[in-house]
């Protein structure tokens, strides 16, 4: 039985600087919980085209259950995300998310130290995301794997 988390709108549009960005947040949940958000944002995400998304890991442990379960539908949507930016990863989390970025084929997935951060990346207009990280002097050896 899937239990419903709606205490907090933990998947929601928010519009930065004219653009709309899906911002997911998985902050302090347990693997049930990131299941159950993670659903919410797929529904969200496939009325969408183009989506910029915004995902917050901050105090909360990606376990195998919840890759396992995002292995399998993301599939479904990953051609609909243009960009997904990730803050609040700690260095496993980091690397977890290098193996899924080459597991997905997807570049475009990246992690980030600080919001802001992550939201410049989204309003970047350019798709190339190594151009912003050399603007952005933001370079670390592990976001090109």
């Amino acid at each position: 039985m899937i239990k419903s988390y709606a205490r907090v709108t933990r998947v929601e549009k928010i519009q930065v600087s004219g653009k709309e960005i899906i911002s997911i947040d998985f902050t302090g949940c347990k693997s049930e919980q990131m299941i159950v958000i993670f659903n919410q944002a797929k529904v969200l995400v496939s009325k969408n085209e183009n989506c910029l998304v915004l995902t917050n890991f901050e105090r909360s442990y990606i376990t195998a259950s919840f890759l396992h379960h995002v292995e399998k539908e993301i599939l479904e949507i990953k051609h609909l995300i243009k960009k997904d930016a990730f803050i609040g990863m700690s260095f496993p989390q980091r690397m977890i998310l290098m193996a899924f970025k080459l597991f997905l084929g997807r570049r475009e997935f990246l992690p980030f130290d600080s919001r802001q951060d992550a939201i410049a990346y989204l309003n970047k207009m350019r798709s190339g995301y190594l151009s912003w990280i050399i603007e952005n002097e933001s370079f670390n050896a592990f976001d090109l794997i």
